[in-house]
């Protein structure tokens, strides 16, 4: 392995230069070299665990099934009571439920498909892991989408009881 003596980026063998800021490449001894094994090693190991995230808790459990709760109750009140301003409600309310229920109950699933979106202009060919951005907004997307779905539905109650 070689390194930028300048940035520090660290290239294979087979560079003589670096890619960002041409500089001239220098041999890596066996300690920078292990050092270097060592960090990647650890970052593929974190990035594996990763996965783990994707795991249907018993908490996301209880969010698919409020959001199945949430879209029978929708299918049921816009069956009794459909008008125009509210039809559109219960809609939405369905519409969540299911989005909220496949997200939580296949999040691999959902990664895969994020994953192929990001990756169909590029060419790699190595596995892309999800940050940990990407999966604390997976998880508070999942709370935030029964929430709105639980406010609709209180909303369109609220306008049907008065």
């Amino acid at each position: 392995m070689k390194k930028c003596p300048k940035c520090g980026n660290i290239f294979d063998d087979s560079k003589n230069t670096c890619s960002e800021c041409s500089s001239f490449l220098n041999k890596m001894d066996d300690a920078e070299q292990r050092e270097f094994e060592e960090k990647t090693d650890n970052i593929l190991e974190n990035q594996s665990t990763n996965f783990d995230d994707f795991a249907v808790t018993f908490k996301d459990k209880i969010i698919i099934a409020l959001s199945v709760a949430e879209m029978v109750l929708s299918i049921v009140l816009m069956n009794i009571y459909w008008e125009n301003e509210i039809s559109i409600l219960f809609i939405f309310c369905i519409f969540f439920g299911v989005a909220n229920s496949i997200q939580t109950a296949f999040p691999e699933f959902i990664w895969k498909i994020t994953k192929f979106s990001q990756l169909r202009d590029f060419q790699f060919d190595g596995e892309v892991y999800p940050s940990d951005f990407y999966i604390l907004s997976f998880k508070i997307s999942k709370y935030v989408m029964l929430i709105i779905n639980a406010l609709i539905l209180i909303y369109v109650m609220s306008n049907i009881l008065t």
